[in-house]
């Protein structure tokens, strides 16, 4: 490695692609581009993040946490660290900044980085919240919240504010590209030509609030026929849910395609782009569906306030409301002016505050408090 740059390595679990997988990697990709950056990384699994990073042309050193075990983990992070004599490692999850972190003390790496990408294991169980706790104050020099609502949350758990930079996530633009037509994809997904689509994207767990989506579904329903809900994503509660559409009875209009490759062109397909979570950091989602000019309804819930204002870019409603889910979506439905104007407002405020190199800018002067 070119030793007149900053030697960064990136340590991510990588065990699913998810948000915060996501977003990981489109900061690491980001990052690669700066001239004064040597970019490499660390994952714990050999899946699609680990593929996507090489495929982006970006040192990968996999540490496969299904095959050594902690010790091993750390002494292998240890001799990346001093061969590529790495100078800050950042670090993505609480396991990562563990082992990373002793790692990097033994090192003599300049400095650690940790970003906070939701409240995950702080508000988890004992052993998660001692595990942070013990990483916030020995392994983790400065931390990066992704919205405000998540560092009052960490100063509420004991965090040093002095030590906390909120750095909104951004996202890749130039890979938000749909490379189908929509009416291509509503023929694959069987929606009838013609037909409204409202759509959400991300894993089939309890914090997104599937159940109330599909609850506000119904009661949309009931007032217009020719309206298809989308749900993108895989995860434990897909067969739950399969099972609530059903005992709902909206099998016929309600779509869910399980884990998809391209969900840009599920996006792209949309009408109206939804969350219906129950807690966000920054979603990577969110972020997505501007870039695409989708009008948005969402709750207002962690830091999605912070990237929607209401009636401008955006509709936010309360969480667990199906029938305020529901409202909204009649809403879009029948104002096609208010629709383009959320569109409009949803771009422009994606081009000047969340393409990934303005991100970039922000991390890159965090790492150069440490020169």
């Amino acid at each position: 490695m070119d030793m007149a740059k900053i030697n960064i390595c990136h340590i991510v679990s990588g065990d699913l692609w998810a948000g915060a997988e996501a977003q990981a990697y489109a900061l690491i990709k980001g990052l690669s581009k700066k001239e004064s950056l040597n970019l490499s990384a660390i994952t714990f699994n050999p899946g699609r993040l680990t593929h996507k990073i090489m495929e982006s042309g970006i040192p990968v050193n996999v540490v496969d946490e299904n095959k050594f075990n902690m010790l091993r983990m750390i002494v292998v992070i240890y001799g990346f660290l001093r061969k590529n004599h790495i100078d800050i490692i950042h670090t993505h999850g609480y396991k990562e900044t563990l082992l990373g972190g002793l790692a990097a003390r033994f090192s003599r790496a300049r400095g650690i980085v940790r970003t906070h990408h939701g409240k995950g294991v702080v508000n988890g169980v004992l052993r998660h919240r001692l595990i942070e706790k013990m990483n916030s104050v020995f392994f983790s020099d400065e931390l990066i919240a992704v919205s405000d609502d998540l560092m009052r949350f960490l100063i509420t758990k004991g965090y040093r504010k002095d030590k906390i930079t909120v750095i909104h996530n951004g996202i890749l633009s130039e890979e938000v590209k749909p490379d189908v037509s929509a009416d291509d994809l509503k023929d694959e997904l069987k929606i009838e030509p013609g037909a409204f689509v409202i759509g959400t994207l991300g894993r089939m767990v309890a914090v997104k609030g599937h159940g109330h989506f599909l609850e506000g579904a119904k009661r949309v329903l009931e007032k217009y026929e020719n309206v298809f809900f989308v749900i993108v994503g895989d995860g434990p509660l897909m067969e739950e849910t399969q099972q609530e559409v059903k005992r709902i009875g909206i099998e016929t209009k309600t779509r869910l395609t399980g884990f998809r490759s391209d969900p840009f062109n599920l996006i792209y397909m949309f009408d109206v782009f939804t969350l219906t979570s129950l807690d966000e950091g920054i979603p990577s989602v969110l972020l997505e569906a501007m870039c695409l000019s989708k009008p948005i309804i969402a709750t207002k819930v962690g830091g999605i306030p912070e990237i929607v204002s209401d009636r401008w870019n955006g509709l936010l409603i309360a969480p667990m409301d199906a029938q305020e889910f529901a409202s909204a979506c009649i809403e879009l439905l029948e104002d096609g002016a208010l629709r383009d104007k959320l569109s409009v407002n949803a771009r422009k405020d994606f081009i000047s505050k969340y393409d990934i190199e303005r991100v970039t800018d922000d991390v890159e002067k965090v790492y150069t408090r440490f020169l």
